[in-house]
């Protein structure tokens, strides 16, 4: 009984050595992400910068002793504070004391307020009449609205000056885009301004400036 035990293990140990091992199992396939992926970003239009005219290579954000040496300060009329000091307003050609601008017209600046006045900063720039030959900007004077808006885009009235000047009634403002400002007079371009001004049509930052230019035209129409 002891011998029979002792082969049927070895029967059995040879059976088992003689299967081969079985199969690996494959290895099981990456789980699927569970997040679905961003959706591309849509494309942003692009908006034209607010152009930027210069006068002979000086800009605003310059100083106004920047403008005087590119060749204004021969035609410098005046100067004063407006606003209860907060800017200060120049004055160039044509006037008695000035040489006049190459090409004619009228250029007017406006500054921050400074203990030095040549040392402070041009926030503004404003050009009528005719336009000066060192000026750069891509809308001109005398353009119709549909002109001006080829060139600067789209623009929204802000205001006429009926009643604040001397025949301001038909000189109406437009803006384009943040501090480009465009004041039509019949349906055409009679001034440009550019830089920073406020919403009052009151204030001297405009009916000052809208006066002058309108009594220089009718001086020099005569």
């Amino acid at each position: 009984m002891k011998n029979e035990i002792v082969v049927v293990l070895a029967v059995s140990l040879a059976a088992c050595g003689s299967e081969p091992p079985p199969p690996a199992k494959p290895p099981a396939p990456p789980a699927a992400p569970t997040h679905r992926a961003a959706p591309p970003v849509a494309a942003v239009e692009t908006v034209p910068a607010t152009p930027a005219p210069s006068w002979n290579g000086a800009h605003i954000g310059d100083t106004v002793r920047r403008f005087l040496d590119a060749g204004l300060e021969a035609s410098l009329c005046d100067t004063d504070p407006i606003q209860h000091g907060e800017r200060r307003i120049w004055f160039f050609a044509p006037c008695r004391s000035a040489a006049a601008l190459p090409g004619g017209g009228v250029l007017t600046l406006l500054s921050t307020p400074e203990r030095e006045p040549e040392q402070a900063k041009v926030d503004g720039m404003v050009w009528a009449v005719a336009e000066p030959s060192g000026l750069e900007f891509p809308a001109h004077l005398g353009d119709d609205q549909r002109s001006v808006e080829r060139a600067l885009g789209p623009g929204r009235r802000l205001f006429d000056f009926q009643d604040v000047v001397h025949e301001g009634g038909n000189v109406v403002a437009y803006q384009y885009g943040s501090d480009v400002y465009v004041v039509m007079r019949a349906g055409k371009a009679f001034a440009f301004i550019v830089g920073r001004m406020g919403s009052d049509r009151e204030q001297e930052e405009w009916r000052g400036v809208i006066a002058n230019l309108l009594r220089i035209e009718r001086k020099y129409a005569k």
